[in-house]
């Protein structure tokens, strides 16, 4: 479902509420509809117009920005308007301007900025969980195109899984179509954020194919528990703030095999549960088209 365009106005001055029913009201869309093509819930929906939330999350701003599929200058006012900005800044700029006070904060800013620039076209993960039933690496291939000309950069942000995981052991190597431009730790928020260089710059409508190997570095000495026994990996959860033509996920076991896997993907109330087949090589995977913001866990377990 594609939401039409006929008489899309820009943002007029006023709350975030205001701004959001005059935009959903431009492109034709209920709150019911809205909130199935964004995987905001319905509920949230209302609170926001009806103005008893003020200032809606990024990832919220940029669901329903997503959902309501808007011309680019129009989704641009919407979302500064929304986060109470300026403007959108990217990575680069918030390091050089020294205000760079935690990862988190420069993620979200760039995230936004990002979403103006460039989509995803599909993006692919491949996990790898070794014999010690730990996670010892995962494969990306992300493929994006550029919204507007001069895209020369892809943000990757991580964060820790538990407080034994150290951040600073993770490693990005064998790289293809970018290198590793700037590398930012956050001890705060146990969250690590790589600026990958494309290059080149990218022209509007060009794409490029993106990958890389994300290596935790503790996977052959697994942090233990406070008990002091060795932790087990048996979830593995990714979100993703940008809608993706094509999303899988592939979920490899180098050693025993576990005797159930399933996924978990959406939001709210379109949170979508199934069990996932193990093949005759050890691998399960998810695939879907036009995937919307939304989260998506996959959960393992052995006897």
């Amino acid at each position: 479902m594609r939401i039409s365009h006929t008489g899309v106005v820009p943002p007029q001055p006023g709350s975030t509420g205001a701004i959001l029913i005059d935009l959903r009201l431009s492109v034709g869309a209920s709150q019911a509809q809205l909130a199935k093509r964004s995987g905001v819930s319905e509920r949230t929906i209302r609170d926001l117009e009806a103005g008893r939330v003020a200032s809606p999350r990024t990832g919220t701003v940029l669901a329903l920005a997503a959902g309501l599929d808007l011309p680019r200058d129009v989704t641009e006012q919407f979302i500064v308007t929304a986060r109470n900005m300026e403007r959108a800044r990217s990575f680069r700029q918030i390091a050089l301007s020294r205000d760079l006070f935690d990862v988190r904060s420069a993620i979200k800013e760039d995230l936004i900025r990002s979403f103006l620039d460039k989509r995803v076209v599909s993006a692919s993960r491949t996990i790898h969980i070794g014999a010690n039933r730990q996670i010892a690496y995962e494969r990306y291939v992300t493929v994006v195109e550029a919204l507007t000309d001069g895209v020369d950069s892809h943000v990757v942000a991580s964060q820790a899984g538990s407080s034994q995981d150290d951040m600073g052991m993770v490693e990005f190597d064998e790289l293809v179509g970018c290198a590793v431009r700037t590398r930012a730790l956050d001890k705060n928020h146990r969250a690590l954020a790589v600026e990958l260089d494309l290059g080149k710059p990218l022209r509007t409508g060009e794409t490029k194919v993106l990958g890389w190997r994300e290596l935790n570095g503790w996977a052959s000495h697994p942090p233990k528990t406070a008990e002091g026994v060795a932790r087990i990996d048996t979830a593995y959860t990714n979100r993703f703030l940008r809608p993706t033509s094509v999303l899988s996920f592939h979920l490899v076991f180098e050693g025993e095999r576990p005797s159930r896997i399933w996924q978990v993907r959406g939001m709210d109330e379109f949170v979508d549960r199934h069990d996932l087949e193990l093949d005759e090589f050890g691998t399960a995977t998810a695939t879907w088209e036009n995937a919307g913001p939304s989260w998506f866990r996959a959960e393992w377990r052995w006897d």
